[in-house]
């Protein structure tokens, strides 16, 4: 709550005349007289400050009226208030750059402010301002950070105050020394015009990089480039360098960190023969992890220099490189070791002889000379010699536990949120328990809940906050578009000491809740005479576990409760919380089906698993339905309906950025579920093992272990199908990885049948990915645990059948996939039926729906279109639109225009093109062509579109979409959105593409990264018939073959059953493929012309020719 002089201090700071001041001249305002100064000291030094009346709804009041806060903030620090509240002000206030005034940072302002007081005052600033720090990723942001105001008032006053040993205020210093040292470095975000300068840095350059020494400072960011930059200066010493840089290598996680230091030691510190010889033991350990990248830049050269005795163990680690090239750079350093004795023969020799038997050619003759040069043979390894994963019995499904609060104490609060990510949305059971026992304290002991609120600061949710003026059913319009449970807790956030209990508490710790416990709580309310909050009341029901109810008996005891509901207005009929919770058991909600449909991701619209539209069901029509609202917006959750299947479940995605406090938290959740995961769930609880940015969630890690465990993970439950929940995804990169991991924890049983999914996925969805091979790869080295453990009766001998594996080891083209799944397939048993039959089966079924769906009606407009190049850039191109003589566009006439391509995105709302030349237009740079039902009209100014109705594509802006894409540098989001939207057809892309493909520096290969999947090929299969004709002319009149070509092939291979099925039917006309004989026929027996000559046997009759 706001301090009782807080308004006297306002008032004061108008009277004063610091309401339109400017920061430089601060230091000079008068700050009023002792009395004054002390009223309006107290009013400024504690409570809660709101600036005006909003819309959030946690901010409904005004304390402060419109006054600028962060120069509030600089009053305060004039009238020498606590450097804590200080900075936290600042940091509240001082980060919103619409409160800086002249739009900028006044970080030197506010040090000069400071350094007035004693020197006490300015070492608690700095202590305080270095307990936070605002970096976001790789740069800072510096008109939010205010321990670059540490830096100004140390820079000033070193060596009277010492660097800062605090590690925030270490890491800013490093990202303000980069940007004056290193201005190439953009390590700051932001207003930087005010940052310190190279003269400000450099004086103590060397004392701040011996303080980030001392701290064991991570040198993979921009701190390395600090260290290298001022030791090339002559700042640092370069042992100290060195010795921090071999520090940080040991020290580092990721292997993209190890990477760098890497390239820091080699390249940039160009590091010594003797140096890297005094840190063998370390760079050993780093090595260890065998990631290819790391042995090219760093393992190579140290296996050179490396002293004989510790040689082996610098390269065995290595040896189990799972790249051929990182497998055969090994093997050529070795062969130059002549100084290794015996005992380094001795170690290595096992793995030499398994890379012997290496299905490569070339690392199984490398491997051998090796042994030849070391006097040793080849011994046949067999099964027997392998140490087996085991094939476990799957656990029983676990008896689920009940819901436990925690203590509501400050303690156990402050220990919950120390031991697990606690965030604003409830993901997790811990959050729930975080959230109830809060708003027990602050109903119990208000003072000690805010206490405890002021001291978290920023790091807790909104939730864990005491309004100043509760009102429950305010911003109804806002609060009616948020998730259920942000709705139930801000309504009883706004009603502490009002309520007996939360109606919504789990039961069990998968979120469920009993229907005795329900109404036991109904009971508490009708004792106690309170209202019930109608989003705490849905969301309970939408909890409920009705399993085995007896619904009419429920209803009647439902009945005998006359405990009414708060109502939203005055206007709002009376209702009886137990009327609708017996209404409610007849007519509950349906769980919704799980469907493809537009979404928004992120920055882009992409077609993903969502859950189907809802209906209020009548029960609880005269109630707010946040459930539904929430659905029909974008989704889900399992602490909202925990009892549904995988529709609650597809926020539980991996991404390479995940964070323990959502994705972490949300796969520590499903491991609570009630019952088995379904094919999505459990597929993308999986998915989650993938390692992050930042390592990997450790969370999610413990998550799979537990619901293994729990039995809620069966075999051959997960569908890589739902992967990402996205029906395009072919992101199985590192799920081999994951798999091994997961045979490597007893979950063996888990891991073979889901590779074998994804193998059969890839075929049978006609997926061109380049992963297959390390799929592949990780049942050849699943495949003996497979046999042993179905010898010895712990594995069904179906597990041998895998008609995935099988169909790739049936191919008669040399790959890597092939030769691999061929040895594999020699290590296990006989399958136990017609696999090759089944599997057939399985890949001939291609599901041609989306080629039945009517065309999108796309207006063949009457513009002339082509694409022009400047200075053969492909690069820098014009997308050129030559409009006819028409007297509606007189400002263009016959002018050849350029599109503006980035623009394209918004013609369905405007219908109109953003047009320029290089010289411009009479009225301006820009022109705007606007289509009006069967003409264009160029106009000066843009317009504000049609009705949505009305929206089409022309031909001219589908040219001008594939043309744009000739670019590595075009986003492809704008096509895929109209894709999505079913707003392209197949024949408009066919007549844009007929001009494309024969512009010589046109290419493809952008647009085929599209085509990885079937997804859209029902609407781009002219992009690849036209570019095989083509292709087709370029060598008819002896031309050499487009570049793109290949890529065009492959991916007319990859979709082939697809491609053949469809043009069986009718919907490719067999005409279109004419093109492949004429390649095919082709003297020069290429791989282009091989491929040509099998699609050609697919698609064209044998008296066909090539087309024009």
């Amino acid at each position: 709550m706001a301090h009782k002089d807080l308004a006297f201090a306002v008032s004061l700071f108008r009277e004063l005349g610091w309401e339109n001041a400017k920061p430089n001249v601060l230091d000079s305002l008068p700050v009023g007289d002792e009395d004054q100064q002390q009223r309006a000291r107290r009013g400024l030094s504690s409570g809660r400050w709101i600036i005006e009346s909003s819309t959030y709804p946690y901010e409904d009041t005004t304390h402060i009226g419109h006054v600028n806060p962060f120069l509030l903030t600089l009053f305060a620090l004039r009238l020498t208030v606590a450097p804590s509240r200080v900075v936290s002000l600042l940091r509240t206030y001082g980060t919103n750059f619409k409160y800086h005034v002249g739009g900028r940072s006044h970080h030197r302002e506010i040090a000069a402010l400071i350094r007035t007081y004693d020197l006490d005052y300015q070492l608690k600033f700095i202590e305080e301002a270095a307990k936070e720090i605002d970096i976001r990723g790789s740069w800072l942001d510096h008109p939010d950070e205010f321990n670059v105001v540490s830096f100004f008032l140390v820079a000033e006053n070193y060596p009277t105050i010492a660097i800062p040993r605090h590690e925030n205020y270490l890491l800013t210093w490093s990202f303000l020394a980069a940007h004056a040292m290193i201005p190439e470095s953009h390590a700051l975000e932001g207003d930087t015009h005010l940052t310190p300068t190279l003269d400000d840095i450099l004086p103590t350059v060397g004392e701040h990089l011996h303080a980030c020494f001392e701290q064991g400072l991570p040198l993979w960011d921009q701190l390395g480039h600090v260290a290298v930059c001022a030791y090339h200066r002559g700042l640092v010493e370069r042992d100290a360098v060195v010795t921090a840089a071999f520090s940080a290598l040991g020290a580092a996680v990721r292997p993209g960190q190890r990477l760098r230091m890497a390239e820091l030691l080699m390249k940039e510190l160009k590091v010594t023969d003797a140096e890297i010889a005094a840190n063998i033991p370390l760079i050993s350990g780093v090595l260890a992890a065998a990631e290819p990248r790391l042995i090219s830049a760093l393992g190579l050269h140290v296996l050179a220099v490396a002293p004989a005795e510790a040689l082996a163990d610098c390269a065995l680690p290595m040896l189990y490189v799972t790249t051929l090239k990182g497998q055969r750079d090994l093997l050529t350093a070795l062969k130059k070791r002549t100084d290794v004795g015996p005992a380094v023969h001795a170690l290595l020799t096992p793995r030499i002889q398994e890379l012997a038997l290496s299905t490569d050619q070339k690392v199984a003759v490398l491997a051998s000379k090796l042994l030849e040069a070391w006097g040793l043979g080849v011994e046949a390894a067999t099964i027997s010699d392998a140490a087996f994963y085991p094939w476990n019995p799957t656990p029983d499904v676990w008896e689920l536990p009940r819901f436990e609060r925690i203590d509501p104490t400050c303690d156990a609060i402050v220990e919950l949120l120390h031991n697990f990510p606690i965030t604003s949305v409830i993901t997790a059971i811990e959050v729930e328990q975080c959230f109830l026992a809060f708003t027990e304290l602050a109903a119990t002991d208000p003072e000690a809940a805010q206490r405890l609120s002021e001291s978290l600061k920023r790091d807790v949710p909104w939730w864990m906050s005491i309004p100043d003026s509760p009102t429950p059913l305010a911003n109804k319009e806002f609060l009616a578009t948020q998730h259920p449970v942000s709705v139930r807790n801000f309504q009883i956030q706004h009603s502490l000491g009002e309520l007996p209990c939360v109606l919504s508490e789990p039961s069990f710790v998968d979120f469920s809740i009993l229907f005795d416990d329900l109404i036991d709580r109904l009971h508490a309310y009708a004792r106690a005479g309170a209202q019930v909050r109608d989003a705490d009341l849905t969301l309970a029901l939408s909890r409920l576990d009705r399993s085995g109810l007896d619904v009419a008996s429920a209803q009647v005891e439902a009945r005998a409760l006359n405990v009414p509901v708060l109502p939203r207005d005055d206007t709002a009929p009376p209702r009886c919380a137990g009327e609708i919770v017996a209404d409610f058991l007849a007519d509950p909600y349906e769980e919704p089906a799980l469907e493809v449909r537009l979404t928004q991701w992120k920055w882009e619209q992409r077609n993903l698993y969502r859950p189907a539209p809802m209906l209020s069901p009548a029960s609880v029509s005269d109630v707010p339905d946040f459930l539904v609202a929430s659905c029909n917006n974008g989704g889900l959750s399992s602490a909202v309906a925990p009892r549904w299947g995988d529709v609650v479940w597809t926020d539980l995605c991996f991404d390479r950025s995940a964070t323990a406090g959502f994705e972490g938290a949300l796969a520590h959740q499903a491991a609570r579920s009630h019952a088995p995961l379904g094919p999505g769930a459990a597929m993308n609880l999986i998915a989650m093992l993938q390692p992050t940015t930042k390592g990997g969630l450790e969370l999610a890690h413990g998550a799979v272990r537990d619901a293994w465990g729990r039995g809620l993970l069966r075999p051959g439950v997960a569908d890589p199908a739902f992967l990402c929940w996205d029906p395009a995804s072919s992101a199985y990169g590192r799920l081999a990885e994951v798999c091994l991991d997961l045979a490597d924890q007893g979950m063996l049983s888990v891991a073979w049948p889901l590779l074998d999914a994804i193998l059969v996925h890839t075929v049978s969805a006609s997926f061109a990915t380049t992963r297959v091979a390390a799929v592949v790869q990780a049942m050849c080295d699943l495949a003996p645990s497979v046999a042993h453990a179905i010898e010895v009766g712990t594995a069904p001998r179906e597990a041998a059948n895998v008609p995935g594996l099988r169909h790739y080891a049936a191919l008669t083209k040399k790959t890597k996939a092939a030769t691999v799944a061929k040895q594999a397939v020699r290590l296990l048993p006989a399958k136990t039926r017609a696999v090759s039959a089944e599997a057939s089966e399985v890949f001939a079924q291609v599901d041609l729906g989306a080629w039945l769906e009517p065309a999108a009606q796309v207006v063949r407009d009457d513009a002339e279109c082509s694409l022009m190049f400047i200075n053969s850039d492909v690069d820098d191109f014009r997308v050129v639109v030559e409009f006819p003589d028409h007297d509606a566009i007189p400002l263009v006439s016959h002018t050849p225009c350029y599109v503006k391509t980035f623009d394209l995105g918004a013609f369905l709302d405007l219908q109109e093109l953003t047009l320029f030349t290089d010289d411009g237009f009479p009225t301006g740079y820009y022109v705007y062509a606007r289509w009006l039902n069967d003409h264009w009209e160029v106009q000066e100014k843009s317009t504000a579109g049609f009705p949505e109705e009305a929206h089409r594509l022309t031909t001219t802006v589908v040219f001008a979409l594939l043309a744009a894409l000739t670019s590595k540098k075009t986003s492809s989001s704008a096509l895929k959105f109209f894709l999505d939207k079913g707003m392209i057809s197949a024949d408009a892309v066919n007549k844009a593409m007929h001009t494309l493909a024969g512009v010589e520096l046109f290419t493809p290969i952008h647009i085929l990264g599209m085509l990885k999947t079937p997804i859209y090929l029902h609407y781009l299969w002219p992009v690849l018939t036209e570019c095989l004709g083509a292709g087709a002319r370029t060598l008819e009149t002896g031309g050499t073959a487009p570049q793109w070509l290949g890529k065009v092939l492959d991916t007319c291979v990859a979709h082939s059953a697809i491609l053949g099925a469809a043009t069986a039917a009718g919907h490719i006309p067999t005409e279109a493929w004419k093109p492949l004989s004429f390649i095919a026929a082709q003297k020069k027996k290429t791989a282009a012309v091989k491929k040509a000559q099998t699609l050609s046997e697919q698609f064209v009759e044998k008296d066909n020719t090539h087309g024009s």
